[in-house]
């Protein structure tokens, strides 16, 4: 099985009004790992975040968790975020809205078969299972916790292995 994430798309979420991170080239069957590297508190905790929680579908009962995505330096009412990607060379995506006065996120995903985007979290069936919380932190991988994969009383990675296989 083969997952690549393909861009990154944000539209008033935080500081982002309107952008886009292109990850990898479209049909490239090369193995590719993509490193994203920005000045101090210009977005990088941002990205990591919001892939992992579109990839394990973090619930959103507090409506300050939504809100800490709101633009500060200019106003609007919604955000979003959407990640496309590839499973088995198949497009599929996510889009995360946020609704920042009362505090609301909401999924919806596409893919080949579903003509359009449906309400909800709905991955893939064969990724479905493995995208939990514990194993997107090791799959999208935050550099400033580098330290933790040499300390033999860190055992996450092992036990995401054992998830894998």
């Amino acid at each position: 099985m083969k997952v690549i994430i393909t861009e990154l798309r944000y539209n008033n979420i935080r500081d982002f009004r309107d952008f886009r991170i292109k990850l990898s080239a479209e049909g490239s069957s090369a193995p590719h790992i993509s490193l994203i590297q920005m000045p101090n508190g210009t977005g990088k905790t941002t990205t990591i975040s919001l892939i992992r929680y579109a990839l394990f579908g973090k619930s959103w009962d507090l409506p300050r968790e939504v809100r800490e995505f709101e633009p500060q330096s200019f106003k609007a009412e919604k955000g979003q975020f959407e990640m496309l990607y590839l499973v088995n060379n198949e497009k599929h995506s996510i889009k995360l809205e946020f609704n920042y006065e009362p505090g609301i996120a909401k999924y919806s995903t596409s893919s080949p078969t579903s003509g359009g985007y449906e309400t909800g979290h709905n991955l893939p069936r064969q990724i479905r299972s493995l995208m939990t919380e514990e194993f997107t932190k090791l799959f999208i991988f935050d550099g400033e916790l580098a330290n933790d994969l040499f300390n033999s009383q860190k055992t996450k990675a092992e036990g995401a292995i054992r998830s894998v296989f």
